[in-house]
């Protein structure tokens, strides 16, 4: 028979501190009958834990202490003050005697103590539930590992970075307010450097602000975690249908501000053509555009159609770049406007909505084709709108729901638009 630890899913959330990581534990802890696990990588709580806070490691990294700290967390065996109560060791140290503001921080002492006393009695009942539940905001950088050393089910919490920046800033704990140590570690790793291509080190030597260095920390602490949960592959869990998702399409918008990003979700078996549903939510505006085969498109549940196409009055997104292939301006100058997303699935989304005449995708570089999470949802959208995705020889585009598929494509609604550009 199994253990519980070689047979019990390996549940853990990621996120930035700030971005709802605690409260999305407790409501999903509770609803699930799971224990918490609060922050197993503290700096305070161990020395352990002092030395791999923050660090950054790749999938096929190997670090025994930890990897045995984190299979004994999922395991349930690890037990502490802080990770089930939340109650730090300096809680019971107070000083207030030698600080010129003794009665303020006697004060705050007393406040944390309540704090502490209200959680241990609400956590009484959750910390003897067997499954288990964690939540780390140290160890987005090693997320990737996690998963495959482990096998931790991720969930990574992202909340806007404005939002994330202000309620740092605003938070009276000095840990959380100032960057500065945790981005002199960053300074220091070279695995972090080397996994990202050097790109964070000229902003890490910079002199910054507090807003600075708190939106730089939040940066790194999420983009490359979202970059390699697109990167993350196929898993096979034995199931007859194919979930096919990409959580965030239109990452470099979502980083630089630029607000058109989705997440893009399809449910098919082999291929393409075989996918049955599909839905593209706009992570900035809520829109949700979902299809079902056989069943038409509907955007927030009405029901929409491509457009018929209007020469004089035709708009095409077309991708632009230093990697579009030369025929990517031609086709531009066929239309009378041009705009770009920057964010496939919502670019088709245009076509399907009728609010674009043809999404044209031709990239000289094979990295930067489309891949098969990008468009797998929102090609179901543009036929079941009406339209049609096609190669850009004719053919109609049927990539298998593989990793490592990618294509270039023309999406439009009406033929003549298709024509158009030939």
């Amino acid at each position: 028979m199994a253990t519980f630890e070689e047979s019990a899913p390996k549940r853990l959330i990621l996120g930035s501190a700030r971005s709802g990581t605690t409260w999305v534990l407790d409501c999903l802890a509770e609803a699930n009958d799971l224990r918490p696990i609060f922050e197993p990588l503290d700096p305070l709580e161990s020395k352990l834990t002092a030395r791999h806070a923050n660090d950054c490691m790749a999938s096929d990294d190997s670090n025994p202490e930890l990897e045995r700290l984190f299979r004994n967390l999922a395991a349930g065996s690890v037990h502490s003050r802080w990770i089930d109560y939340r109650g730090p060791r300096r809680l019971w140290l107070p000083r207030p005697e030698g600080n010129p503001r003794g009665t303020a921080y006697a004060k705050r002492w007393l406040r944390q103590w309540r704090s502490y006393l209200r959680t241990h009695m609400m956590m009484r009942t959750a910390v003897r539930r067997k499954e288990t539940l964690i939540k780390c905001v140290r160890a987005n950088l090693m997320a990737s590992w996690l998963a495959q050393t482990i096998g931790f089910r991720i969930a990574l919490i992202v909340r806007h970075p404005c939002a994330v920046v202000e309620s740092q800033y605003r938070l009276r704990s000095p840990i959380v307010r100032n960057p500065g140590p945790v981005l002199a570690r960053y300074r220091a790793s070279e695995r972090l450097h080397q996994q990202t291509g050097g790109r964070y080190l000229s902003l890490l030597h910079a002199e910054l602000t507090t807003i600075e260095a708190l939106t730089l920390n939040w940066v790194i602490e999420n983009q490359w975690p979202i970059e390699q949960s697109e990167e993350a592959g196929y898993v096979d869990r034995d199931g007859d249908k194919t979930l096919v998702l990409d959580p965030v399409d239109g990452t470099h918008n979502a980083i630089r501000g630029v607000p058109a990003y989705a997440v893009s979700m399809a449910i098919g078996r082999e291929r393409l053509s075989d996918v049955e549903e599909g839905l593209v939510r706009d992570l900035v505006t809520g829109a949700s555009f979902h299809a079902r085969k056989g069943r038409g498109t509907t955007l927030n549940g009405r029901p929409i159609r491509v457009r018929r196409f209007v020469p004089d009055d035709s708009l095409f997104s077309v991708y632009l770049g230093t990697n579009a292939a030369p025929d990517a301006a031609r086709v531009a100058s066929k239309a009378r406007r041009v705009r770009n997303l920057g964010a496939a699935s919502l670019d088709m989304c245009l076509v399907a909505r009728g609010a674009a005449d043809l999404y044209y995708m031709h990239t000289a570089v094979h990295e930067t084709k489309l891949r098969v999470v990008d468009i797998a949802a929102s090609t179901l959208i543009v036929r079941e709108a009406g339209g049609a995705v096609e190669t850009l020889d004719g053919g109609d585009v049927d990539l298998a729901l593989r990793t490592g598929e990618r294509t270039d494509l023309v999406a439009f609604g009406d033929a003549r638009a298709r024509e158009a550009i030939r």
